[in-house]
């Protein structure tokens, strides 16, 4: 991630994250269930990245258009965890996310998300808009 940002620049690095982490996402549903460890929850994923220590607390909160998702003790921060400094973010969460939700929930949802940083993150996905 900070790789991507020393690269890219504060403009670009968000995006190329998002869209890496949608198929991050993806995979990690995919090497679950090749495991035998099925996730196919909410829940499940919740269970799963706690357990393997990648966040605290994960909660999950959904209206008509969108999920907002709280991420707390998070062990991927670039920020937190690695303290590098930089502009801009480099989270990978948003577009985990989109790619286990629209697998898990069956809809398609944004790779972009809107993160308010903090001690604890909240992540707003939009659902795609269908045609």
């Amino acid at each position: 991630m900070v790789g991507v940002n020393e690269v890219m620049g504060k403009g670009g690095t968000q995006a190329i994250i998002n869209m890496a982490g949608q198929h991050v996402g993806k995979e990690i549903l995919r090497y679950a269930s090749d495991k035998g460890t099925p996730i196919n929850s909410l829940d499940d994923f919740k269970s799963s990245v706690v357990k393997h220590g990648l966040v605290g607390q994960l909660d999950f909160y959904q209206s008509d258009h969108s999920t907002f998702v709280r991420v707390a003790s998070c062990k991927t921060c670039p920020k937190k965890v690695g303290h590098y400094t930089f502009d801009g973010t480099a989270c990978p969460w948003g577009g985990i996310l989109s790619g286990v939700l629209s697998e898990i929930l069956g809809e398609q949802y944004s790779c972009s998300s809107k993160l308010i940083p903090g001690e604890e993150c909240i992540l707003e996905l939009k659902k795609s808009k269908t045609k």
